[in-house]
């Protein structure tokens, strides 16, 4: 009787299995990144708050009057223009805001806020707006948790002996970081779709080409 090739098919749907889920993973990780950059573009098209329009949308832009309370200009390494208001239902908060904006303002001023799911989206004064940055961070935290463990199952997958597991964690351990600091910086500049989607696609593809090809080699 031949020999069975039972451990080598076991051996094949094992890195099989992890390179699939490790794919499933990364899409989910992008999935859960696209749904923020769409969710910060949302604000800028959705319906005011008891308007018409808004009784068809689940959710809707709620308007709110505050007062400026202080202006601050910070210089630690960037120039940052920060503005204080106080809300009548929050208390007082501080936003950094664009030059512009923060020029044309000054203490006692009444800005008008724009409300989305909770958090200020948008002040604006006369003529002038601006938007400042609202990344979730622990939303990311949980994109980069992904990415970076997807990434590291599908290196896994692929990896022959002795990199079975070396690369995969390095890869992890290395990767997490650097995905959530470049996916914080590009929603907060509020970059063209292809620019904010296209660049961690085409970082993730670089750095598990490289791994692959390490731990194939």
């Amino acid at each position: 009787m031949g020999k069975s090739n039972g451990p080598g098919v076991g051996r094949w749907l094992l890195h099989g299995a992890l390179t699939l889920a490790g794919l499933a993973v990364v899409a989910l990780s992008f999935l859960r990144y696209d749904a923020l950059y769409e969710d910060d573009r949302a604000v800028l098209t959705a319906p005011r708050c008891g308007t018409p329009a808004a009784a068809q949308h689940a959710d809707c832009v709620r308007l709110e009057s505050a007062a400026v309370t202080g202006k601050d200009v910070k210089d630690d390494g960037s120039t940052r223009y920060e503005v204080t208001v106080r809300r009548e239902t929050a208390g007082e908060k501080t936003f950094e805001t664009s030059e512009s904006f923060h020029s044309a303002v000054h203490t006692g001023d009444s800005v008008e806020l724009r409300i989305w799911k909770g958090r200020v989206a948008e002040l604006a004064f006369r003529e002038r707006s601006t938007r400042p940055e609202n990344v979730p961070l622990l939303a990311m935290i949980w994109v980069g948790l992904l990415a970076a463990g997807g990434t590291a199952l599908l290196v896994a997958g692929v990896a022959r002996p002795p990199y079975a597991w070396v690369v995969p964690v390095a890869v992890a351990v290395l990767y997490s970081p650097g995905v959530w600091y470049i996916g914080i910086r590009l929603l907060s500049a509020r970059l063209p779709a292809v620019v904010t989607l296209g660049v961690p696609a085409l970082v993730w593809l670089a750095i598990t080409a490289f791994a692959v090809v390490l731990v194939r080699d």
